[in-house]
């Protein structure tokens, strides 16, 4: 994909109206910390370092390079604005926390108006709940 394209969809990629950033899961018992994230429909998502560092960077609404330099600071690690980008679509946007809006190309149709109708499917979960599983 041209570099040019992806700075664009990287540019448009943003939080989910209603999403809050908790913070870290004190007292969890996991080895490496988690950190809490509310969606817009109450389910709560434990989520790593390194993704809750990428949304709290477009929840500022910086530029894919400047978040990525600003994760990349926070993490210690480089985080490119191609994989800032690949993080969002492929990690965040099927959580429900993220969307990535794509550009629209000359003589396409015009995207359809958010609303209910155009949200993705969620499952709604309760955090309490209990679920069968077996080996």
């Amino acid at each position: 994909m041209p570099e040019g394209q992806q700075d664009q969809r990287a540019e448009s990629a943003r939080l989910v109206p209603g999403v809050r950033l908790l913070g870290e899961y004190q007292g969890s018992g996991f080895v490496e910390p988690r950190y809490l994230v509310a969606r817009s429909d109450g389910q709560l998502l434990h989520v790593s370092r390194l993704l809750f560092l990428v949304a709290s960077a477009l929840r500022e609404g910086v530029s894919p390079t400047s978040a990525a330099q600003q994760v990349s600071a926070a993490y210690g690690r480089t985080l490119t604005p191609d994989g800032l980008v690949l993080l969002v679509e492929h990690k965040l946007q099927p959580m429900g926390l993220a969307r990535v809006d794509r550009p629209a190309h000359p003589g396409a149709a015009a995207p359809p108006a958010p609303g209910p109708s155009s949200a993705p499917a969620l499952p709604s979960t309760s955090l309490l709940a209990l679920r069968f599983r077996r080996v």
